[in-house]
């Protein structure tokens, strides 16, 4: 089969059509599950930065930190979890 046809010849395969009882390699699968849990992680870094703002500052000005404590004790421990995968000493990349 050919797949660089000459000049008035049209291709009867496709570059990435699969052959049948083949398995088929896809490349891009480990890249879009990468790119998810980034996005899925900088959405749960964004979120807890402007709920511990918010609360933040609704403790300047009423002088009431309580609400602050209180995202800080569902934050904090998250917060920690991430910072200890990416950045812990078990990493070998670094």
């Amino acid at each position: 089969m050919d797949t660089n046809p000459g000049p008035g010849r049209r291709a009867t395969r496709k570059p990435f059509q699969p052959a049948p009882g083949r398995d088929l390699q896809i490349e891009s699968v480990p890249t879009i599950e990468a790119k998810t849990k980034g996005f899925f992680l900088r959405a749960l870094v964004l979120a807890a930065l402007v709920s511990l703002s918010v609360t933040g500052f609704y403790g300047l000005a009423y002088r009431e930190f309580g609400p602050l404590q209180s995202v800080w004790i569902v934050v904090g421990p998250v917060m920690g979890a991430m910072i200890n995968h990416y950045f812990g000493t078990h990493r070998r990349d670094l």
